[in-house]
């Protein structure tokens, strides 16, 4: 997996394109979590009470908006982290 922090930025990054690309290392992040625990999306998605469909999206980088304090809070419990692991995550990128 490559970090978005450890190398120079492209200039594709610095286009309007590069908020997309830091929501992309916090969806793998979000996602690796969840693979580390051995869980699939939908235990993922039953236990938390979030749709399958938005973890779906915050893993790959494509929800629309970013991950609500709830939704940290309930995926939280569900993978075993602290929910602020998770926020910071969210907002470094």
């Amino acid at each position: 997996m490559k970090s978005l922090r450890n190398r120079v930025p492209s200039a594709r990054d610095m286009s309007d394109d590069y908020e997309d690309a830091v929501d992309v290392s916090f969806g793998e992040w979000l996602r690796e979590r969840r693979l580390k625990k051995g869980l699939s999306l939908d235990f993922s998605s039953f236990n938390s009470g979030i749709p399958s469909s938005r973890i779906q999206a915050l893993e790959k980088g494509e929800a629309t908006k970013g991950i609500t304090k709830t939704e940290a809070e309930d995926l939280a419990k569900v993978y075993g982290i602290d929910p602020r692991a998770i926020f910071k995550r969210a907002i470094e990128g």
